[in-house]
């Protein structure tokens, strides 16, 4: 498996949720700030690889984030929303047919940015664990 493929991974399961409009393989800072797109947007980033004698170890994060309102009122439903669809790809990865061993623990922190418009959402930090012989790869 080669990076490529897991963020390609992560975006068909991202894509399966109703109220995703964009998918990005970039920093959510950068995805957020372009003008394509559209909300609510899902970003995934790997932040590091490690590799043992039987496994490589993937840590991720999936971030979940939407336009507040003017006014600043949808704050919690921003966050409800983020968590729930974050859980959901989570889940989807873990029963994806045996390709990735997602660890059963993650957490899920939540927030209220301002970037180019005020942003709220969720975003997950959980790992996948890899065999040695379908590692990520460079090619």
């Amino acid at each position: 498996m080669t990076i490529t493929e897991l963020y390609e991974l992560v975006g068909e399961h991202a894509h399966t949720k109703i109220n995703v409009a964009t998918y990005s393989k970039a920093s959510p800072y950068t995805a957020w700030q372009s003008k394509e797109t559209e909300y609510a947007a899902v970003a995934f980033t790997v932040e590091r690889i490690t590799n043992t004698d039987e496994y490589q170890s993937v840590e991720c994060i999936l971030y979940y984030g939407d336009r507040l309102r003017q006014d600043g009122s949808n704050w919690i439903d921003l966050q409800d929303a983020g968590m729930a669809t974050l859980t959901a790809i989570i889940n989807d990865l873990k029963e994806d047919d045996g390709i990735l061993d997602v660890e059963s623990g993650y957490s899920i922190d939540f927030f209220n940015h301002g970037l180019s418009d005020f942003i709220a959402g969720a975003y997950a930090r959980f790992n996948i664990l890899l065999p040695l012989d379908n590692c990520i790869t460079m090619e």
